[in-house]
């Protein structure tokens, strides 16, 4: 790895953004320097020019902390995450409830007891179990989540919108 590799590895580490904004950042200082190199410029130069990785680097972290674009986009992109994530789990919590439901079916015995005559059978019939009964201890669970899923996809909705220039 070459001195130029080592600096821009600096600058990326550094660097509080995405990935994809990281990799756009890395590919144009290295066209840069490589535009210097070629053009005369000497090392020393290039990098008393550039400055020290950790002063390139937040010279780019404090222009996309103002940048409004990229705060929204970052914003669309936790909110993406969060609408997938809630509504795996409502799915999970609510088939859960399910086969629990489906196993406490059904939920009776046959016991022999003695008799004068000889033994006789009683049937026991514990109180059926609807899904209803079993998903009321965490319904509260599954509709938070529901609602976490709900908001966070209007927000992804209306920011799709936006970026698209269209209105809602």
């Amino acid at each position: 790895m070459n001195i130029y590799e080592k600096y821009l590895m600096k600058v990326k580490f550094r660097l509080h953004v995405d990935r994809e904004t990281k990799k756009r950042i890395i590919d144009g200082l290295r066209t840069d320097m490589e535009y210097a190199i070629e053009n005369g410029e000497t090392s020393d130069e290039l990098f008393r020019r550039m400055g020290s990785p950790e002063e390139m680097a937040e010279s780019f972290n404090s222009t996309y902390q103002k940048d409004p674009d990229y705060q929204k986009r970052k914003r669309y992109k936790i909110a993406k995450v969060i609408t997938f994530t809630s509504l795996g789990i409502s799915v999970i919590l609510v088939l859960a409830v399910i086969m629990v439901g489906v196993n406490l079916r059904g939920n009776y015995s046959i016991s022999p007891i003695g008799g004068v005559s000889g033994p006789t059978n009683i049937e026991t019939v514990s109180t059926p179990v609807t899904l209803l009964d079993v998903i009321k201890p965490i319904s509260k669970y599954v509709t938070i989540f529901m609602i976490v899923f709900v908001l966070s996809a209007a927000y992804c909705i209306k920011e799709k919108f936006r970026q698209k220039g269209n209105k809602i």
